[in-house]
This record gives structure tokens, C-alpha cells and sequence, in this order.
């Protein structure tokens, strides 16, 4: 098992490391951005439900 000690991610990076980085990244910031969308629907929301604007 000596040869498969070592962490899948040393292949990847030996492999193409730019690709890798930049797709981590992207997956980072869409989590991000999904967050953020994510409290902006549930303020707004909240909102429409607290002052309704057909009263």
C-alpha cells in the first residue's frame, strides 16, 4: 500500500494544477453567491410579508 499512501490530490495538482485551482474556485464563489442570493430572497420575502404592498 505504499504506493497509495500518498493523497489523491498530489495527482491532480502533478496533473494540471491551473484547472484544478480555478474550478475550486469557482465552486467557492457560486457557494457564495448562492448564499448571498439566498438572504436576499428570505429578507425580501420577509418584507413583502411584513408590509404588504396591496394594503
Amino acid at each position: 500500500m505504499g504506493v497509495y499512501s500518498t493523497p489523491p490530490l498530489d495527482f491532480f495538482k502533478n496533473e494540471e494544477p491551473k484547472g484544478r485551482v480555478f474550478l475550486e474556485a469557482m465552486m467557492q464563489s457560486a457557494q457564495i453567491w448562492l448564499y448571498i442570493w439566498g438572504i436576499f430572497a428570505t429578507l425580501f420575502l420577509i418584507a413583502i410579508f411584513l408590509f404588504p404592498p396591496w394594503s
